[in-house]
């Protein structure tokens, strides 16, 4: 052992592993209680200092503490609570070993723990008080240490909780097998149902997404690089056309002039885009101007039929039948106009 302190919070680390292993039924409670008598007694020399364990050094008493606050509710009962009990007088006696008296923090700590594993545990004062508490059950000592498997049985008899010893009913054993069998799965049409509404779900969202990602993605030719108001797009000696191109340096901006050959795939685009935006001019233009055209036309027919009405048309016998009347002019103009273009 190398007692130094720069190891301490280390040995407190392994000494709080080994009582979680034990929670956890890694490790079997003898590997317990023989860390624990190691631990207070490696190294002691009779009616002498341990040299490896001064009277001023807490530190084995701080791992004593360590490993019985994670497991010591655990031995409670039965040949445990034997141990548990004897190994506490023990430390006990091994605690006087200590300066007297002890640091205020340790004491509290022991008080903690032995409140919280022995409520109702006796402490001795003297040295002599608890040499004669050791005395007392030495004949017992010896009988319960000795017979480590009859101890390590009946810790898993307590530990696992097992049932009364026997033999099992044949009721019992059909309910085990009972319990035991696999579950069958009944399918049902609901089931069906609902799987096939939930691939038909999956499937159009991914058919969804792939449209949109696909809808989302431009053509990096398909970019028209910005222009300047003052430089508008335009031929340079009929083989190029010029752009300005705003750059950003730091937080300033600069334009700066560009000139793309008119046989590259960016200005074909560019100038298809140009006659289609045009196209699309015209041609609304087009339905706008015709809109309008039969709106009037069908204003004026209308007119001209309330003054037919109104001026009591209605031949009689041998009566002439009169011509109609010449149409304005304005409707003349109006019928002309698409022709006049």
């Amino acid at each position: 052992e190398i007692n130094q302190p720069h190891y301490n919070q280390r040995r407190i680390a392994e000494a709080k592993l080994l009582g979680e292993l034990y929670n956890y039924r890694m490790v079997e409670s003898n590997i317990i209680f023989n860390t624990l008598y190691l631990v207070i007694s490696f190294g002691a020399l009779p009616d002498s200092t341990n040299p490896i364990d001064l009277p001023q050094d807490m530190i084995r008493t701080r791992i004593v503490l360590t490993i019985l606050e994670t497991c010591g509710q655990y031995f409670e009962k039965g040949s445990l609570k034997k141990k548990c009990d004897i190994f506490l007088l023990f430390f006990q006696k091994y605690l006087f070993t200590k300066v007297q008296p002890l640091p205020i923090d340790v004491e509290y700590a022991i008080q903690d723990t032995l409140e919280s594993i022995r409520p109702n545990i006796t402490m001795y004062t003297t040295v002599a008080a608890v040499d004669m508490a050791i005395a007392e059950i030495s004949p017992q000592l010896k009988n319960l240490l000795g017979n480590q498997e009859e101890a390590e049985e009946t810790e898993e008899d307590e530990d696992t909780e097992t049932e009364d010893q026997g033999e099992e009913t044949p009721d019992e054993k059909e309910e085990e097998v009972k319990v035991n069998k696999k579950l069958e799965v009944v399918k049902c049409e609901e089931d069906d149902e609902f799987i096939a509404e939930l691939e038909r779900t999956m499937t159009s969202e991914l058919t969804g997404r792939k449209m949109d990602s696909t809808v989302n993605k431009v053509n990096s030719s398909d970019l028209a690089l910005p222009m300047n108001r003052g430089f508008k797009g335009h031929k340079i000696d009929g083989n190029s056309v010029q752009f300005s191109v705003m750059m950003k340096k730091g937080s300033k901006q600069q334009f700066k002039k560009m000139d793309i050959p008119v046989e590259s795939e960016f200005a074909s685009n560019l100038f298809d885009k140009q006659k289609a935006v045009v196209r699309e001019r015209e041609e609304m233009k087009r339905l706008v101007l015709s809109q309008e055209m039969r709106q009037e036309e069908e204003e004026l027919m209308a007119e001209q039929m309330d003054q037919h009405k109104s001026s009591g048309v209605g031949y009689r016998a041998g009566e002439r039948k009169q011509k109609p009347r010449k149409a304005p002019q304005l409707t003349t103009d109006m019928f002309n106009f698409s022709s006049g273009k």
